[in-house]
C-alpha cells in the first residue's frame, strides 16, 4: 500500500509591527487569523507591543508572507529575527535578553514541527564504537568517561536510551586528610552521614587507617526508682531505641525497673 500525501494547511501569515513616526520594525509574529484581529489582540492582552501602544507610541502591523505552513512560517519568522536583531524587538521582552533567550523562545515551535531555529550550532553525532556499547553493562559511566574522552552525562544517555542498567560498580570514595580526621570522632553511620559516604567504606578506612571505633562518653544518671546514681553511655545522635530500652535506662537495676 502506497503511502498518502497529507496536505498541511497553508493559513499561516508571517508580519511585522512598526512604530508610525520612525518606520521601525518593533515585532515579528505568526498569525492564522487577520492581522486587524492580531493587532487588537496584542492591545487587549497586555503583551510587550500592547505595553507599548499603551505608553502613547502608534504602531501598524504589515503582512511580510503569507500563504505558508506552519514550518514554513517558523523558519520565515526566524530569518527575520536574526536579520533584525534580536535585541532590537519586543520579542526579547517575552523571555528575557539576548540571542540565547531568543533561540529558546522559538524551542516549543521548533520541537512541534520538527524545525531547527536557523542560526544555533548543532550537536557534534557521536559515533559509538563497538567497545563502548560492550562496556557500558559492566563498567560504570565515569570510568567510561575517562577512558574514552566523552562526557559522563552523555555515556549516561546513551546508556538509558538502549535500556542498559547502570553497572553495580560504584564510585571509589577519594579520601583527603579532612576526610580521615573524622574517623572515630561519632559513629560510622554518622560519620558516612556527614561526608555524603556509605557506612562500609567509613569503617574500611577506619579500619585500614588502624582507627579505634568510635565511643560514646559515659556520663551519670540517677535513678528514678531509688535514686541512686549509675553510669550512662550515651547514645549516638540519630540513634534509635526501643521502648523497652528507653525505660530500662531510667533505672539503675531490673529490680528497679520492674518494681
Amino acid at each position: 500500500m502506497e503511502p498518502t500525501e497529507v496536505a498541511l494547511p497553508t493559513d499561516n501569515t508571517v508580519y511585522i509591527v512598526r512604530r508610525s513616526d520612525t518606520r521601525q520594525v518593533v515585532y515579528v509574529g505568526i498569525t492564522r487569523g487577520s492581522l486587524r484581529d492580531r493587532l487588537a489582540s496584542h492591545k487587549t492582552k497586555g503583551t510587550p507591543v500592547g505595553n507599548f501602544a499603551a505608553s502613547g507610541v502608534l504602531v501598524t502591523i504589515e503582512s511580510v508572507e503569507s500563504g505558508l505552513t506552519r514550518g514554513q512560517a517558523i523558519d520565515a519568522e526566524a530569518r527575520m529575527i536574526i536579520g533584525i536583531g534580536v535585541d532590537n524587538l519586543l520579542n526579547v521582552a517575552e523571555i528575557g535578553t539576548g540571542s540565547k533567550a531568543a533561540g529558546s523562545s522559538y524551542s516549543a515551535r521548533r520541537n512541534q514541527e520538527g524545525k531547527r531555529f536557523p542560526g544555533m550550532r548543532r550537536r557534534a553525532k557521536i559515533e559509538w564504537p563497538e567497545p563502548i556499547l560492550a562496556e557500558m553493562p559492566t563498567v560504570p559511566d565515569h570510568e567510561l568517561a575517562a577512558k574514552y574522552g566523552i562526557n559522563e552525562n552523555t555515556i549516561r544517555t546513551k546508556r538509558l536510551r538502549l535500556g542498559i542498567k547502570k553497572s553495580s560498580a560504584k564510585r571509589p570514595t577519594v579520601w583527603t586528610p579532612k576526610m580521615d580526621s573524622r574517623l572515630a570522632t561519632a559513629t560510622d553511620v554518622q560519620v558516612g552521614k556527614d561526608l555524603g559516604v556509605g557506612t562500609m567504606s567509613v569503617r574500611n578506612r577506619r579500619q585500614v587507617l588502624g582507627v579505634s571505633a568510635y565511643v560514646a562518653p559515659e556520663h551519670h544518671v540517677r535513678c528514678q526508682r531509688c535514686g541512686s546514681e549509675v553510669k550512662r553511655s550515651r547514645r549516638p545522635c540519630g540513634a534509635r531505641m526501643s521502648i523497652q530500652e528507653h525505660r530500662a535506662r531510667k533505672y539503675c537495676s531490673q529490680a528497679c525497673t520492674h518494681s
